[in-house]
């Protein structure tokens, strides 16, 4: 394209009408270069309005799949540990969220494990499954992908979009060491701690926080430690312990302990004999059973002040919505020998879920609570022991099988042949407990 020149007067007096017609044959010239131009511009800004559409409505679809994988996760996790239905509840769950979309989830898109706080990850495969992750995609793969509306004018016909979520249980803990400065959770001997729909946590920043050897193992939905873990000889944990973890509040912490009345009994030993007990009763001094006493506390709450609660021989203690305060400095259980306890919780009230707490210990000599029974016991609702330490040394069984049951104490020790097994998995449990616990599924991720 030649230049349009600038107005040149003309000697010969000739120059207003020669710069006309110069004048216009530039603008003539120009306005046939701008064309093209302004063509190429207006075409760009088509395509670019038309992608911004696109990928607009790619963003929206998006979102609805990321609701419709929450969802699914969700629903699949209330069904764990059963798999089977978890994967209905799933499929059920997008079916609804996406009915006009059609994502295909398969067995893939599905993934089983545990929750790993640490790492903040599903670890596929281990454990009872506690966790799920749902995957929910539309792909060219699976003939779905999401067809562009002006974009294949660029070559994408069709665009691939995918959302992912986990879901699970292992938000809630059913064992808790809360010393930071303690020793945590040590297991040793031939001792097995099973836990089920449920994780342990141990605030200890202690290098070996978490001790378990001998032949021993702790098997469970998930193991955080705010310190480090050791794992020697024959011991085994699974899944592997989460290192390092932020330590957990103290759940139960806002608990208040009520103002107590006159002693109503003073050094009461019940021994080879069958009794009911009525509630609102203060121990002062102690409560002691032996022999093969068999007492039946009746629903409501009970004092132990200024001594132990000591179960021994073959004596059992059963009761139902009950609550066991060891009330003062020097108020310990002591559970030996083939002696048993057979206690729910209060399943309402201001003491629901809890079924036996226990007040400040001395500053230098934290309480000390000792549970050698060879005898399982039945127990439902919470052990909570806030400034106590909470070691069995025996073949202990502290539990029966699949207990609705959580233990908190300052540290844990379990050594010999101590055995307890704990499950929250089922929705009666949890609701039976405080609101804490009471959780059913969250997302995790």
């Amino acid at each position: 394209m030649r230049p349009c020149l600038g107005h040149q007067r003309s000697s010969n007096g000739k120059s207003a009408t020669s710069a006309r017609s110069a004048l216009m044959a530039c603008a003539s010239d120009q306005r046939g270069a701008v064309m093209p131009i302004m063509a190429a511009v207006m075409m760009i800004a088509a395509g670019g309005a038309a992608l911004a559409v696109d990928v607009g409505r790619a963003y929206a679809v998006k979102a609805d799949l990321q609701a419709a994988a929450d969802a699914a996760a969700l629903a699949a996790a209330i069904m764990l540990p059963d798999v089977k239905e978890a994967r209905k509840a799933a499929q059920v769950a997008v079916d609804r969220s996406l009915p006009s979309l059609k994502p295909i989830l398969t067995n893939n898109d599905i993934t089983f494990g545990s929750w790993n706080a640490g790492e903040r990850a599903l670890d596929a495969g281990s454990g009872a499954a506690s966790a799920v992750q749902v995957t929910v995609q539309l792909s060219e793969s699976r003939g779905n992908a999401l067809e562009t509306l002006f974009a294949g004018v660029f070559g994408e016909a069709a665009m691939d979009i995918t959302s992912s979520a986990t879901a699970g249980k292992s938000g809630i803990f059913c064992l808790l060491a809360l010393d930071r400065d303690g020793k945590g959770l040590e297991i040793k001997g031939k001792s097995e701690l099973e836990l089920t729909a449920c994780s342990a946590q141990i605030n200890a920043d202690h290098k070996e926080a978490l001790k378990v050897h001998g032949d021993s193992f702790l098997y469970s939905d998930g193991v955080c430690v705010s310190g480090g873990a050791k794992v020697s000889g024959q011991g085994s944990v699974s899944p592997q312990p989460s290192e390092y973890c932020p330590p957990h509040a103290d759940p139960l912490a806002s608990f208040e302990m009520p103002e107590i009345g006159a002693c109503t009994d003073n050094d009461l030993e019940i021994a080879g004999e069958t009794i009911s007990l009525s509630p609102s009763r203060v121990f002062c001094g102690g409560l002691k059973v032996t022999g093969s006493a068999r007492v039946r506390l009746d629903p409501g709450l009970y004092i132990i002040n200024d001594g132990k609660f000591d179960v021994r021989d073959d004596a059992v203690i059963e009761g139902d919505g009950v609550t066991i305060i060891l009330y003062d400095k020097k108020s310990e259980f002591d559970i030996k020998d083939s002696a048993s306890l057979r206690l729910t919780a209060p399943t309402e009230g201001p003491y629901k879920g809890l079924l036996i707490t226990q007040s400040e210990g001395d500053f230098f000599k934290p309480k000390d609570n000792k549970w050698d029974s060879s005898e399982t016991s039945e127990l439902t609702g919470v052990v909570y022991l806030p400034d106590g330490k909470f070691t069995s040394k025996i073949e202990a069984n502290i539990t029966g099988t699949d207990a609705c049951f959580v233990l908190i104490a300052k540290e844990i020790k379990l050594d010999g042949n101590a055995r307890t097994s704990i499950d929250l998995s089922s929705t009666g449990c949890r609701g039976s407990l405080p609101a804490a616990f009471s959780r059913s599924v969250v997302l995790l991720d």
